[in-house]
């Protein structure tokens, strides 16, 4: 993952840390709030030797007493001196357990023994710490009394008795808390450096150029954007270094084909900027047409079947909106006889007289490849693919299968973007609003009139480079 894919995946994917955060301070809260607390509480017994001695031997009692405690530390873990505890306690609990609770250590450099008792109640770790001293006191004084010695050399007193303990030593909330903080951040992390290609669905302008061979050229979000296809216009006609496109097909690459509004969205743009432009609806049924038309109204099929002439499908649209030739009525045309008809080829060449840009709104190039032979007779072929839900080997085999039929991809649009997604994914491109263009634009021939007329046989010039969204159009965010 380079650089920009991960500021670009850290800034749309900054929520996978931040729930992380959350779900592991949830789980750490749980944890704690589920775990028995335990209580700790702690006595300790100085062994000392008995008798007077001489400043001289005092060094030497001292050691004498601290090797004694290094003995006697294990006596207070012994069975017998937990049970007599735990017994005068009434407490009945197995030995494996009481020998888990209590711990007894020698204080380095020091005659002290120290006896530790962790417990679920805090009452009870006192008692059982201050039972435990007293018992190794007595068993361990007997010890030092036995084989017939008057006097025992060393002493035991209890110089600190066992406090009842306020707080639980375990569980730590505040230590709980912190790392499954922590955890939780390490695992939003580490989500967010997975690479986007590992859905295997196309999600990033790069899965577009890796598969498909071509730039993404916009992206729809799925509902009205003028702006968005203002965009898309001006990367399509003034985005390479050669002429123009004057015919292009729009396909989508799944099953369902893309939206009607897709294609008139685009054709729309287009005569924003001055240009006219001819939208055909080359959909053999008429399953949605960009513009909505009559019952009954003649249109493609009709032309195609020579029940009608190109004056009379022809609905001339009003200024700075398209013209629009229908899907029409004949349902008995074969859908791939229409796209490779050659009548078909002669309208569109006959169109480009009449306008600048002709935009056809073509099937999708699954499950059969329509648009693909209609691609190869205009100037290129736009790609719709529906975001997440387009595969990265299906984009793949929609710009082999236009290679395939000699037809040129002009671009990928993707479509249903979520508009706050666009620009963290490296999907939206902005461009700065410049002057109103219309006056810049080269003439025409004449329009082909419904209802009378013909189209001239003078080819207009191609029309020049389209600028970005003029200053009557809404700006870019």
């Amino acid at each position: 993952m380079t650089g920009q894919d991960a500021l670009g995946a850290a800034r749309s994917r900054w929520w996978l840390p931040a729930l992380g955060i959350v779900l592991g301070l949830v789980a750490a809260g749980v944890v704690t709030w589920q775990t028995t607390p335990l209580y700790r509480s702690s006595t300790q017994v100085f062994v000392g030797q008995t008798g007077s001695a001489a400043a001289a031997d005092a060094y030497a009692a001292g050691l004498f007493a601290q090797q004694r405690a290094l003995s006697y530390a294990t006596l207070a873990e012994s069975e017998d001196v937990l049970r007599a505890a735990a017994d005068g306690l009434g407490l009945d609990l197995p030995m494996a357990e009481l020998t888990e609770r209590v711990s007894a250590r020698s204080v380095p450099e020091t005659g002290i023994i120290e006896v530790t008792v962790t417990d679920p109640s805090a009452a009870r770790a006192q008692q059982l710490a201050d039972a435990v001293g007293e018992e190794f006191t007595a068993e361990a004084t007997a010890v030092e009394s036995s084989r017939g010695r008057v006097g025992a050399p060393v002493s035991f007193t209890t110089i600190r008795s066992a406090p009842r303990p306020t707080e639980p030593i375990s569980p730590d909330a505040t230590r709980n808390l912190s790392f499954g903080a922590l955890a939780g951040l390490l695992a939003g992390l580490l989500l967010v450096a997975l690479p986007p290609r590992s859905t295997r669905t196309v999600t990033h302008s790069d899965d577009v150029r890796d598969w498909s061979g071509t730039e993404l050229l916009a992206t729809l979000s799925g509902v009205p954007d003028t702006a968005a296809f203002s965009r898309l216009r001006t990367r399509l006609l003034g985005g390479g270094d050669g002429p123009p496109p004057r015919v292009v097909v729009v396909a989508a690459t799944g099953p369902d084909g893309p939206r009607p509004d897709v294609a008139a969205g685009l054709a729309e743009a287009i005569a924003r900027a001055g240009l006219r432009v001819a939208l055909l609806d080359a959909r053999p049924l008429p399953v949605g047409t960009a513009v909505p038309e009559g019952p009954g109204d003649p249109g493609l099929t009709d032309l195609l079947a020579g029940k009608a002439t190109l004056e009379e499908v022809l609905r001339v649209g009003e200024e700075d909106r398209p013209d629009v030739i229908p899907a029409g009525t004949v349902d008995t045309l074969d859908a791939s006889a229409v796209h490779a008809s050659p009548a078909l080829a002669g309208t569109l060449r006959t169109l480009t007289r009449s306008h600048d840009v002709v935009v056809v709104d073509s099937p999708a190039l699954n499950p059969v490849p329509d648009a693909a032979v209609l691609g190869a007779a205009a100037d290129g072929c736009l790609l719709v693919a529906p975001y997440r839900r387009t595969g990265q080997r299906e984009l793949a085999d929609a710009a082999a299968t236009l290679s395939e039929h000699g037809a040129r991809l002009l671009g990928v649009v993707l479509d249903g973007v979520p508009a706050r997604r666009a620009r963290a994914l490296g999907l939206r491109y902005d461009y700065p609003v410049d002057e109103d263009r219309r006056s810049m634009l080269p003439p025409v021939g004449r329009r082909i009139v419904a209802g009378g007329g013909s189209p001239t046989d003078e080819p207009a010039p191609a029309p020049g480079p389209v600028g970005a969204p003029s200053a009557a159009e809404p700006g870019v965010s």
